[in-house]
């Protein structure tokens, strides 16, 4: 039976599972002993890509967000407008 790894030893984050992915990917290209793994190189190398794309179209997003919501905060007497236009003559 193959060793378990422990729970500390597995990926914490989104950029170390990246990582272990392409590792991963680079171990098993051309590799005869996994020539009948469960999932194939190419199939591991789609869904990486697909995370990818999906995680850096979620940070596109998140910041379209703030700066929507920067920039509603703007309009012209808004609390945080008041404030930037203070802190714009006051040099705050």
């Amino acid at each position: 039976m193959p060793k378990v790894p422990a729970m500390k030893d597995l990926p914490q984050s989104e950029t170390e599972l990246i990582a272990v992915t392409k590792k991963l990917i680079t171990l098993m290209t051309d590799n005869p002993k996994f020539a009948n793994a469960p999932v194939s190189v190419d199939e591991l190398r789609r869904q990486l890509d697909a995370f990818i794309k999906a995680r850096n179209a979620e940070a596109v997003a998140h910041v379209a967000a703030i700066q929507a919501k920067a920039a509603a905060g703007r309009k012209k007497g808004s609390p945080q407008g008041v404030v930037a236009k203070f802190g714009a003559i006051f040099s705050l």
